[in-house]
């Protein structure tokens, strides 16, 4: 497997000995897909704003990702794709579902610090200063949690991440 690029908590993937039409893995917070280069979604599912994020992503580099399926074919390495635009990149963009994306209501605080405490219960840090006692659903030992994308998720050492704005809004006790 060969990530290819990453953002928003969304991680997008090649594999080298796959068959089919060409396509591209995501896994977001749990969620996995396959998605053709059309944007189409092979197998699989994903949360429909993620699925918007990807296809607009999808928009912008399907020429580099075709050319990453090709150099995957014939046994090499594809390389990694720039990840959807920031903010501020967004305000020159004619891509109408793009702005959408990244104008949209604002975003959840970030992840500074992770504390394991027990089992699957730990102890989150946020950029706005609250912090915020959980169980992450479907873990059974979150002692390898570790934060990913700059705060913007969480890898609870299980292969899946999980967004901060989910993390965010799910049920738990804020201590601070």
């Amino acid at each position: 497997m060969a990530e290819i690029s990453r953002f928003f908590g969304i991680v997008l993937s090649l594999f080298y000995d796959e068959h089919g039409p060409p396509h591209f893995h995501v896994r977001y917070a749990g969620h996995q897909a396959s998605v053709t280069l059309d944007g189409k979604l092979l197998a699989g599912a994903m949360p429909s704003p993620q699925m918007r994020m990807v296809r607009a992503w999808l928009r912008k580099h399907r020429e580099e990702i075709e050319e990453g399926w090709q150099t995957m074919r014939l046994g090499g390495k594809p390389g990694k794709i720039a990840p959807l635009r920031t903010r501020g990149e967004a305000k020159s963009s004619r891509d109408p579902a793009h702005e959408r994306l990244v104008r949209g209501p604002k975003p959840y605080p970030a992840i500074r610090i992770v504390e394991w405490i027990e089992g699957n219960k730990v102890r989150l840090f946020f950029s706005t200063g609250e912090v915020k006692e959980m169980k992450l659903p479907s873990v059974r030992s979150a002692r390898r949690a570790r934060i990913v994308d700059g705060g913007l998720g969480l890898d609870p050492g299980d292969g899946f991440e999980l967004s901060a704005p989910r993390l965010y809004g799910m049920r738990g006790r804020f201590v601070r």
